[in-house]
């Protein structure tokens, strides 16, 4: 999904809250909807998106900083089933039935 700054918001922050809600609205919705190691992939996929949208306007949103702690942390968390889920998919591809 592309960010899409919206004239209708009354500020640039409240374009990033909106922006930045939107993505981690996604990331909920696919973990609920596909199976876990590809919500895994796509929910790091929108962290990611969402971390680069929060550093790249990092002097407008006084609380970037922590939110981007915190969305870090997250991703990292994940990142182990998501390692797990791609070695294990990997060894099929090379050593399983043919």
């Amino acid at each position: 999904m592309s960010y899409a700054f919206d004239r209708s918001d009354a500020s640039l922050e409240d374009s990033l809250r909106r922006i930045v809600g939107e993505e981690l609205s996604s990331a909920l919705d696919r973990l609920a909807a596909v199976p876990a190691p590809d919500a895994v992939h796509g929910v790091r996929k929108n962290l990611k998106k969402t971390r680069a949208l929060l550093r790249l306007v990092r002097d407008g949103l006084p609380e970037q900083s922590a939110a981007n702690a915190v969305l870090r942390d997250v991703a990292g968390a994940l990142s182990g089933q998501r390692d797990a889920a791609v070695r294990l998919a990997t060894f099929d591809r090379l050593f399983g039935d043919p």
